[in-house]
């Protein structure tokens, strides 16, 4: 008789995404090796587009899927957003689940936990704590019309291709939708069991509850303690800066940094926070996590404040002038 080890087949698997014709960006690299590297016995898979992204770093395997606008035909032909902004992003976030789907529908059975490619796992994230998830998906809220795909834990084949037909479903009546929504609505109309994940102290009141002791970012904790995405402030980079409409409002709590770990803490309780989304996707923190999380809490006492990325400002400048002056010379043709 066939005996099966299930503590094995039911082990989390780490699941990273990059689609588009790019090859993956360096803070991805550098994240992929820092997580390679601190969770050795954990497997990892990168699944892409792109050949070129093959053999990045040692130990994490690569699953390759069709072409990004072949990935997921009914989608990318009705999609309302704008294709041409950052190499599809919009589409790309979204097709994420097709491509997720596609890798599971070959024999990769779950359970998964996806992580977005800028998300840093501190050393004691709970991955074993998610073998007793019971719910198909897990994830954060991470406002009143948002969820958040920055940590995703998927069940099974069944609960991803669950998942992917809802998005078709909801994208059918509202082409505009963003892979947040989707995952807001489906936590919204309970089209399937879902889990959220803690992501401020007190967030989770039964003690026996898996998560009691942690928390998780949906965006917002990265966002102010490491800054915004400079491209979408034309290369400053904000920090300390607290989204009005996230449930998170950082500025609310004590941040502290103790033995590799940070915790997040109030005058009631104290939670571990254990990821962090880098939305500015600052090198300086996959290349010494610990030195430059530490520094950015010494300067939380000051306040919002930017800093300009020169190279950045420089080419976003550039592309300015160079719209600019496309617009004129169109402009000018058209009077003609």
């Amino acid at each position: 008789m066939l005996t099966y080890d299930w503590s094995v087949s039911q082990k989390p698997k780490l699941v990273f995404v990059f689609l588009g014709s790019k090859k993956i960006p360096k803070y991805a690299r550098l994240n992929l090796a820092l997580i390679r590297k601190t969770f050795p016995d954990i497997e990892m898979v990168l699944i892409s587009d792109n050949i070129r992204n093959g053999n990045l770093v040692k130990g994490i395997s690569v699953y390759l899927v069709p072409r990004l606008n072949q990935l997921w035909p009914e989608i990318h032909r009705t999609i309302s957003h704008d294709l041409s902004f950052r190499n599809g992003f919009w589409f790309s976030s979204i097709a994420r689940f097709m491509a997720i789907k596609q890798w599971m529908s070959k024999g990769n059975e779950g359970p998964i936990i996806h992580l977005e490619l800028d998300v840093l796992m501190s050393p004691g994230f709970p991955i074993s704590l998610f073998e007793n998830i019971t719910e198909d998906l897990a994830y954060t809220l991470a406002s009143p019309s948002e969820g958040s795909g920055a940590v995703l834990f998927i069940k099974d084949f069944a609960a991803i291709s669950k998942l992917v037909l809802a998005a078709e479903d909801i994208f059918s009546k509202q082409p505009g939708a963003t892979d947040m929504t989707i995952l807001r609505n489906i936590y919204d109309d309970q089209i399937m069991p879902i889990k959220i994940l803690p992501s401020i102290p007190a967030g989770s009141t039964d003690p026996n509850d898996l998560f009691s002791e942690y928390i998780f970012d949906p965006s917002s904790w990265g966002m102010y303690l490491l800054g915004q995405d400079p491209r979408n402030h034309r290369g400053s980079l904000i920090l300390n800066r607290s989204e009005l409409h996230h449930f998170v409002q950082p500025g609310e709590f004590v941040i502290q940094y103790k033995s590799s770990e940070l915790f997040v803490e109030n005058l009631f309780c104290s939670k571990q926070l254990v990821s962090l989304h880098v939305h500015s996707k600052d090198l300086r923190v996959f290349k010494s996590p610990r030195r430059t999380i530490k520094n950015r809490i010494r300067l939380i006492s000051d306040g919002e404040y930017s800093e300009i990325i020169p190279s950045l400002f420089v080419r976003l400048s550039w592309k300015k002038v160079i719209k600019e002056v496309a617009k004129f010379l169109c402009s000018k043709e058209s009077h003609k």
